[in-house]
């Protein structure tokens, strides 16, 4: 701001994992995908230069790990998007949990086929009632494995 410049877009990122990236798909687009291989310095959707997949790899554009993203925007009002990548077909579980560990709300509870997805948690409860202010946790469960991530609703 100090320049007369403001922020039109921003991403908090949170663990990173080698050789995957974070972009838009396409290209200045709504939806934050993971990006396997990354496409350093060259377009999202270009796969020019990237060596071919062998005949038994996935398609590039299919995550191969599990990851959730750090939701955005963050701190949120009224709603924030999660965004996540399952590296096969399974059931997925994403809770939203309060500080005290109570849920508070399920957002997603089904089986879903290998890809990159993302939800929307609009800061309302199981019965659509608004919640305070305050932090939250997203909750990722797939099989064994779980990821969680902070959330800060500003009301």
């Amino acid at each position: 701001m100090a320049f007369g410049n403001e922020a039109i877009d921003t991403q908090i990122y949170g663990q990173q994992t080698t050789d995957i990236s974070l972009g838009r798909m396409p290209d200045g687009g709504d939806v934050w995908v993971f990006l396997d291989p990354p496409t350093f310095n060259r377009a999202n959707d270009d796969s020019s230069g990237l060596p071919d997949d062998e005949p038994d790899d996935p398609p590039s554009d299919l995550p191969t790990i599990l990851a959730l993203s750090q939701n955005f925007p963050n701190p949120f009002n009224p709603g924030t998007q999660l965004n996540f990548a399952l590296p096969k077909a399974g059931r997925i579980r994403i809770s939203v949990f309060d500080v005290r560990g109570r849920r508070v709300s399920t957002l997603v509870d089904e089986s879903r086929d290998q890809g990159n997805y993302f939800v929307r948690w609009e800061g309302v409860d199981e019965q659509g009632r608004q919640v305070p202010s305050g932090l939250y946790y997203a909750r990722m469960e797939f099989g064994a494995e779980v990821q969680t991530r902070t959330m800060t609703l500003v009301r």
